[in-house]
């Protein structure tokens, strides 16, 4: 149902009002409040029917939603989203244009939360493959679907390999991006959860802490992003007997996120699963 003050609005308003929708949408999302930004890009879906599912404006509100859901802890309901989302561009654009790649990604993305590893690495592999033959090696789309890809191999035991992926990322985005960068600090801490698989558990801690010290300065002590880090930093420590502090971290932890995404989150359940080790 539309709100009343666009119930009788022409399509150019409503198609101004979706592109402000996603804009503010996507800003809480990446302030870290995806609760705020689930309800506003739900609600701008339910507009974009209005529009035609085809307008870029609407195709970007689908993303949006799409992706929040699967914040939220909906992945089988972000994983239809996206079908549906990339059966659309697919047709309207290819296989290889830019948003049908980020969408493809994307799904990937949800099948991996959802434990389906071996159909999200199929999935990264030829979109690894595709955007560097159409964006290049160093593109930044391209180094996010390599450090995807890494965290799926992590995922599989494939520690050596995972490493080897976040290695190249880290390397471009040092470079091109700083290493205190939002999107270094994923690929930094990426990194260090596959080296400690691997046993430098001392390498891991000592960058997980850094890691830890930039996402609070930039973010906050709460966004998740800063719980994620938190989190495997307590994987970490328990690895290597310093358990009082793991338990402190993971108590924390299990607390913010029941409280930022809800109890029933996936990461918050993941959080009181540690704990209760």
């Amino acid at each position: 149902m539309l709100a009343p003050e666009l119930a009788d609005a022409e399509v150019p308003q409503r198609e101004m009002y979706l592109e402000a929708a996603d804009r503010i949408a996507r800003g809480l999302r990446h302030a870290g409040d995806f609760r705020a930004a689930y309800m506003i890009a739900a609600e701008a879906r339910t507009v974009a029917r209005t529009v035609g599912r085809d307008t870029a404006c609407a195709l970007a509100v689908r993303h949006t939603y799409a992706y929040l859901t699967d914040d939220m802890g909906n992945f089988e309901e972000a994983e239809a989203e996206y079908r549906l989302l990339l059966a659309d561009l697919t047709a309207l654009r290819g296989e290889r244009d830019a948003e049908t790649l980020t969408t493809r990604d994307h799904l990937a993305f949800a099948l991996n939360r959802q434990g389906r590893r071996a159909e999200a690495l199929t999935e990264y592999e030829r979109v690894l493959e595709d955007r560097v033959a159409v964006l290049g090696k160093e593109a930044e789309p391209t180094l996010t679907t390599r450090d995807n890809l890494a965290k799926v191999l992590y995922g599989l035991g494939r520690f050596a390999e995972a490493a080897e992926h976040f290695e190249i990322v880290l390397a471009v985005r040092a470079r091109t991006l700083g290493r205190d960068d939002r999107r270094t600090l994923i690929t930094r801490n990426g990194l260090a959860m596959a080296r400690a698989a691997l046993g430098e558990l001392r390498w891991a801690e000592r960058e997980l802490r850094d890691v830890l010290r930039e996402r609070e300065s930039r973010f906050t002590a709460r966004h998740p992003a800063t719980l994620r880090t938190k989190h495997d930093l307590a994987v970490v420590l328990r690895r290597s007997g310093q358990e009082v502090e793991a338990s402190e971290l993971f108590r924390q932890v299990a607390k913010d996120r029941a409280e930022v995404l809800g109890p029933d989150h996936p990461d918050t359940l993941a959080s009181r699963a540690e704990l209760d080790r």
